[in-house]
């Protein structure tokens, strides 16, 4: 009944509009990140694609090694509630080819795998862009990968890599201690954001105007922890694993 439904829906809607709408979103998402230096569009940019965007964030300190899709796809969730995949479950081949990564350094992961070390495993993010997205939902997701790409490497510290399996696991202790350091600047954040927010309450469009809020309210407060955590870091090395291995910094 359901996937019957969904047909339906496609059909009452059309496959032109549909494409039409998503070729909207997917070239207005190129055009809007590719001139950022801290990130990198995969694949072709010059021939029609589909409404999937792939990309690496560079490191704003070592340009050679770019964030961990799966650490970006996890900040794009903790952070904004955006769902996201980091990684690469298969494709190996291509996936190495994308990130110019060469036979040496491939046979070197592979190796490393073989040992147990899953978390190796290069890989990129992965968003979509569906015809029903609404044009706020697009803002937003744009204005959180630009936000990973400025600030993204600051949360490093917040966060524990394991090399065992490819998580990226918070600090929990350790950002509360960071909220508690810095209640002033939340609270002001908040009683902001929350300001808004009850005003918007007696506008017809409360539904709408109430979820812009409390999106902005989520970029001010990640920017509001980025801005307490250090611009720089050093890269936290693995005994068990050549750092050379990884082509992400950790």
């Amino acid at each position: 009944m359901r996937a019957a439904l969904a047909f339906w829906v496609k059909e009452y809607i059309n496959y032109e509009e549909i494409e039409k709408r998503e070729q909207l979103y997917i070239n207005k998402a190129l055009k809007r990140l590719m001139p950022n230096p801290n990130i990198e569009i995969l694949g072709n940019i010059s021939t029609k694609r589909q409404a999937i965007l792939s990309f690496v964030i560079y490191s704003t300190t070592n340009i050679t090694k770019i964030l961990s899709g799966s650490f970006v796809a996890t900040l794009l969730n903790d952070l904004f509630g955006i769902q996201a995949r980091g990684g690469c479950a298969c494709a190996g081949p291509y996936g190495h080819d994308l990130l110019n990564i060469n036979e040496s350094q491939s046979l070197a992961v592979r190796s490393a795998i073989q040992e147990g070390y899953i978390g190796v495993k290069p890989g990129w993010t992965r968003v979509s862009f569906p015809y029903y997205m609404g044009e706020e939902d697009f803002e937003f997701i744009l204005a959180a990968i630009e936000f990973v790409a400025t600030y993204g490497q600051r949360f490093l510290s917040l966060y524990k890599f394991d090399l065992k399996n490819g998580s990226w696991k918070i600090k929990k202790q350790k950002l509360e201690i960071l909220l508690n350091e810095n209640k002033f600047y939340m609270r002001e954040t908040r009683e902001k954001a929350n300001n808004d927010y009850f005003k918007a309450r007696s506008d017809c469009n409360v539904g709408t105007k109430q979820v812009g809020i409390l999106r902005r309210k989520s970029l001010l407060e990640a920017k509001c922890i980025a801005n307490r955590l250090p611009k720089f870091l050093s890269e936290r090395i693995h005994p068990d694993v050549d750092p050379s291995v990884l082509h992400f910094i950790v």
